[in-house]
């Protein structure tokens, strides 16, 4: 989390929203389903079956709107970073399950942030992380000069994010392409070297 961090320091606003925007699609993008947990834990009401722009919506709304919201999201920020999980075995989710349970599943809890993120991720040092990102999404996200300017913040950040995950897509059809491609040129390439050993 280097330049999250360093973002922090410079005290560059734009900078620390433009990681938050990047790291909250990291999780849309691999574990979408601790995102819902997350939504779901913090009061938001959320269909059994979301597509990606309803559940983009949702979450911009929230991380604006829902301080318990802004709350879960920092701990999988710093989760996702510390750990890297991939969405296979949906390790993120259920250490977002783990972390809200030992919190007390409430915003109410005695422990903060930072503490109950300490027990999971392993000591002070990493509770202190979960407290600092927590921090820094309350500091972007909760308090928008106006009810103006904080609707067209969450437009332009519901853009870019689903911008991304369309980019996302994009990429991922690409694959079996260059694959297909790829097993083809070598195809040919075999071809036309038998054909010249047979001449």
């Amino acid at each position: 989390m280097s330049n999250f961090s360093g973002s922090m320091m410079s005290n560059d606003k734009e900078m620390t929203k433009d990681i938050l925007i990047s790291e909250i699609h990291k999780i849309l993008h691999k574990n979408p389903k601790s995102l819902i947990e997350a939504l779901k834990n913090s009061g938001v009401d959320v269909p059994s079956r979301i597509s990606n722009n309803h559940l983009v919506h949702l979450v911009v709304e929230a991380v604006y709107e829902n301080a318990k919201f802004r709350e879960n999201v920092a701990y999988l920020i710093t989760e996702n970073n510390h750990s890297n999980f991939s969405n296979a075995n949906g390790e993120l989710l259920e250490k977002f399950k783990s972390w809200f349970a030992n919190k007390g599943g409430s915003s109410d809890s005695t422990e903060t942030t930072g503490e109950a993120g300490g027990k999971i991720l392993g000591g002070a040092s990493s509770g202190g992380v979960v407290g600092a990102v927590a921090g820094a999404v309350n500091s972007i996200f909760g308090f928008a000069k106006s009810k103006s300017d904080a609707k067209a913040q969450k437009e332009a950040d519901k853009q870019k994010l689903l911008l991304s995950l369309s980019e996302d897509k994009k990429k991922s059809n690409l694959v079996p392409i260059i694959i297909i491609a790829s097993v083809l040129l070598i195809g040919g390439a075999i071809a036309v070297v038998s054909l010249r050993n047979k001449n």
